[in-house]
């Protein structure tokens, strides 16, 4: 190729042709000398003689033209010793110039390679397009993947062979059996795709959960009729499928079919919850029985079912009349137990039914709580505990129905061992822990032995299978004290699907103080084990008490599980207050520790704080529980007060200090959560063991309704001894749930 140098010698050499040098003439030349005519003439007939002149030219005496001669500058020159012109440097760029030769397609210019005329871009490392850019709309070089699974692998872009696009450089693996290990080894796309995982472990509801009224509003955050399913996700499991039925028998349902499931849903997620309410029956007993069970799946196959588990839809605990509101029980010392029914107005201001000790019994009955369904017909049961020092304990069972509770017990049960100071043995329900169909009953006997014990009796069609109760000996060997003093279903701790027990021992001791325990026991299939899957010690500085109350707290932090409050606890560096203590479950249980400790929001005179205790209900409707907390002893003249904290706070969302409070009153003695009147809010009731004028123990009940404000700050419902007794302590105790 022509370099500078040679351009610009060859554009004078140009110039100067132009100015006007006359070209050289070329040399005349004889093409074929033997082609002369004979006479040594040119042949060709026409031919000019070689000295003939040319027709064209001028005569031989005409003057030549003028012209410059040949070493003469020509006219528009510069004197030979002016200076030549700046001109740039042969190697330097000319101004504008198109790029070098070698720089791609040039439209044939130069010669060089790709040379041709300009085109589409193409993938083959030329500039087709004339753009100065080689392989320009083609990302060459990018990183690439080919395979799926184990078969992946990864390289770089390059043109492909017939330069219309790219292909990867990368070589997928080969193909293996599918083994379960989490990868996808025959690259087909699906992890584990021969795996058949194991059954998921149902987290929620747990075997007998109640949801809650039917008449609560759709839009309530509990949404009653609209339960969630969860269970726990299974290895390999890349979809589950839930089934709900209502066709299961109530008793076998074990082996239930599902012939004609209300639900049938492939779902990928842990949880679900139906779109539309699960239809219940509105005539007595309200709700319906559902029975759930689930399967995880993979493209290989799916696991067997879980065991088959039951909820009641559209139903409360203390429904003792069937038609879906919780019903009150409120206790006077007289040994009178008042049912007060709920509905759509709230609590009723008379009571539906009042109940009296059975005949030959002694004058200490009337500690009354709701137990579930024992026997499994829709209708809440009650149960109530009677001895006196020195006897054996007694409970009475009474069996809800259409018109309640009956006047007299449907079964009589002694506490299997006769004790030397068992007093009203606590009877509550532990829900259904075998998941059997059925509510248990768990009665606590303090005065058994020399440390107490517990008995759990199953549910059964009659009430309760008294022939063979569990027996549950103090875990705390010579240090126990009175344990089964007080007893407590706490809801699902674990979210294993069974519902759990508690049994305490407030007078469990440690260093020289009666500091307190609790046992914690869950449920299973079949029958708990006989051992405690905890023992909460008494946290740090407790001096007495710790155990007296317990509760079931609800899901307090939303996290699934179920958690526990408990209380109070006496401090050994301040004596004259008390605490309330928050434990909350996990995958184990509940935790060792306590979470939350919430102190008694009144520096003196708190030592009744948390005597009276109740948890579990969401008030204000934001899908959270409320615990509520009374204190009698509050200020020196005993007026007392009582407490509302909303979820696990420490700080009071509320402070009851009505104008119904009076000195030496005991506002606080007892208090109860329930929805009354199943509007989505949780309603407090508050006891006042003397309350009429001038001061005797006359007693009273105060019911707070409530709001998504919390609850009225003044008694929307005030309800005085119905009997009119004097000195009867009228609200010496008070009991609903949910």
């Amino acid at each position: 190729m022509l370099n500078r140098c040679a351009r610009f010698v060859l554009l004078a050499s140009m110039v100067v042709w132009q100015l006007g040098c006359p070209a050289p003439e070329a040399p005349v030349t004889d093409p074929d000398p033997d082609a002369r005519a004979p006479d040594g003439g040119d042949p060709r007939p026409d031919a000019p003689r070689p000295d003939a002149p040319r027709p064209d030219a001028p005569p031989p005496d005409a003057p030549l033209p003028d012209a410059p001669l040949p070493d003469a500058p020509p006219p528009d020159a510069p004197p030979p010793d002016a200076p030549l012109p700046d001109a740039p440097l042969p190697d330097a760029p000319l101004p504008d110039a198109p790029p070098p030769p070698d720089a791609g397609n040039d439209g044939g210019l130069d010669g060089g390679p790709g040379d041709g005329p300009c085109s589409a871009e193409r993938c083959d490392g030329v500039d087709n397009d004339c753009d100065g850019q080689v392989d320009d709309g083609f990302d060459v070089g990018a990183a690439c993947t080919v395979g799926v699974g184990a078969c992946a692998a990864t390289g770089a872009q390059a043109c492909s062979a017939d330069g219309t696009g790219l292909s990867c450089t990368a070589v997928a693996g080969t193909p293996s059996v599918e083994t379960c290990n989490g990868l996808d080894d025959d690259c087909d796309g699906v992890v584990d795709d021969a795996c058949i995982p194991s059954a998921p472990s149902i987290r929620f509801p747990w075997s007998g959960y109640q949801s809650g009224s039917l008449w609560t509003p759709a839009s309530a955050a509990a949404a009653p009729l609209r339960p969630t399913f969860r269970w726990a996700a299974s290895e390999h499991a890349r979809s589950y499928r839930l089934q709900v039925d209502d066709s299961c028998p109530p008793t076998g349902f074990a082996a239930c079919d599902f012939p004609s499931p209300e639900i049938d849903a492939a779902v990928t997620d842990t949880r679900f919850t139906p779109a539309a309410p699960l239809a219940v029956d509105e005539a007595i007993p309200v709700g319906r029985r559902y029975y759930f069970r689930v399967q995880a799946c993979t493209a290989g196959g799916c696991s067997p079912y879980t065991d088959v588990r039951y909820l009641d839809v559209g139903r409360v605990d203390s429904d003792f009349n069937g038609d879906g509101y919780p019903d009150v029980l409120v206790t006077s010392r007289i040994s009178r137990v008042y049912v007060f029914a709920g509905g759509a107005s709230g609590m009723a201001a008379r009571p539906a039914t009042t109940l009296g000790p059975p005949p030959g019994s002694f004058i200490e009955f009337g500690w009354m709580h709701p137990v579930g369904d024992l026997d499994g017909d829709g209708f809440g049961d009650a149960a109530v505990g009677m001895s006196a020092p020195g006897r054996r304990g007694t409970v009475y069972i009474y069996r809800g129905s259409a018109a309640g509770l009956p006047a007299t017990p449907d079964q009589t049960l002694p506490v299997p061992v006769a004790g030397n100071r068992s007093y009203r043995p606590p009877a509550r329900g532990a829900g259904d822990v075998d998941g059997d169909g059925r509510a248990d009953l768990i009665v606590g006997a303090d005065g058994v032995g020399r440390a107490g014990a517990a008995f759990l009796f199953r549910g059964a069609a009659g009430g309760v299978d008294a022939s063979a109760p569990l027996t549950f000996d103090t875990p705390m060997g010579e240090d126990g004290g009175a344990f089964g003093a007080e007893t407590a279903d706490v809801g699902d701790v674990n979210a294993d699907g069974f519902a759990d027990f508690a049994v305490s021992d407030p007078g469990r001791r440690r260093w020289s103080f009666e500091a307190g325990a609790i046992a914690v026991y869950h449920g299973r299939l079949g029958a708990p084990a006989l051992t405690p899957a905890v023992l909460l010690e008494n946290p740090d500085n407790v001096r007495e008490g710790f155990g007296t109350a317990v509760r079931a707290a609800g899901d307090l932090d939303g996290d699934g599980f179920g958690d526990l409050v408990t209380g109070p606890g006496f401090m050994v560096d301040a004596p004259r207050t008390s605490r309330l203590f928050v434990y909350r479950g996990g995958p184990q249980g509940l935790a060792t520790r306590p979470d939350v400790v919430i102190p008694s929001p009144f520096a003196w005179g708190g030592t009744a704080f948390g005597r009276a205790l109740a948890a579990g209900v969401d008030v204000d409707g934001d899908g959270r529980p409320e615990i509520a907390a009374g204190d009698w002893r509050y200020r020196r003249d005993a007026t007392g007060t009582a407490y509302l904290f909303r979820g696990a706070s420490s700080t009071p969302a509320q402070t009851y200090l009505p104008s119904v409070a009076r000195p030496d009153g005991m506002f606080g003695a007892h208090v109860a959560l329930c929805d009354l009147d199943s509007d989505g809010h949780g309603d407090l009731v508050i006891s006042q063991l003397q309350y009429t004028e001038p001061p005797r123990l006359a007693g009273a009940v105060f019911v707070f309704a409530g709001s998504s404000a919390g609850t009225a700050a003044e008694p929307t419902l005030t309800v005085n001894d119905p009997d009119g007794f004097e000195d009867a302590y009228f609200g010496a105790h008070v009991i609903c749930k949910r």
